[in-house]
């Protein structure tokens, strides 16, 4: 989150070879450093211009970076921010798109696509993934159940499996609650804690 309170700007680096990952880390200590406890922040300038000792990590050399746009952002926003991106990361950077079977998507897609293009960079389809292994699903499940309210008071989280189904489940966006995943939880619903409020 920006300081007025607009949305930041999302970028993923994934570090190429040893030096990408050492300047990887130095570039999230920089950030852990300037924040409160489980927090971080950077500022544009860390990564276009950084001031010494970070100098090197100027464009995160050795790294590539993917530019998640926020969803059916304005195309002037989309249009500045994909043109810093290309112009701080030039060579190493994608644009990602993430469809989500939502109101905006075609909206959303020709916009990427066009910002993509205007600023030279690749555009590439991505997911919101959530978990790195299938097998952490039953988990996700559970706790959008609580974010939903989907589990009362004292009672065993069994609603899993009921949440499936009803109308009023929403899962995170371009999540979906697996028959398999709720079945299991269902199933195992006494190995479960009760929940209090």
């Amino acid at each position: 989150m920006n300081a007025d309170g607009s949305p930041a700007l999302s970028i993923v680096v994934l570090a190429r070879n040893r030096e990408g990952y050492g300047n990887l880390c130095e570039l999230i200590t920089l950030a852990r450093m300037r924040a409160s406890k489980g927090e971080y922040w950077l500022t544009p300038r860390d990564l276009e211009a950084p001031e010494a000792p970070y100098s090197h990590l100027r464009g995160m050399p050795n790294c590539l970076v993917l530019f998640t746009p926020e969803y059916a952002a304005a195309s002037d926003v989309l249009d500045a921010q994909a043109a810093w991106v290309s112009s701080t990361f030039s060579g190493r950077a994608w644009m990602t798109l993430t469809l989500h079977y939502r109101p905006y998507d075609d909206i959303h897609r020709v916009a990427v696509q066009e910002a993509a293009a205007a600023n030279h960079l690749r555009l590439v389809a991505a997911g919101h993934v959530a978990m790195h292994v299938r097998s952490r699903k039953p988990l996700q499940d559970v706790m959008t159940a609580i974010r939903i309210g989907q589990a009362g008071t004292g009672v065993w989280l069994c609603a899993v499996a009921q949440c499936r189904t009803a109308p009023t489940f929403a899962a995170a966006p371009g999540q979906h609650l697996s028959a398999s995943s709720a079945d299991r939880v269902a199933t195992h619903r006494q190995s479960l804690p009760v929940l209090a409020r």
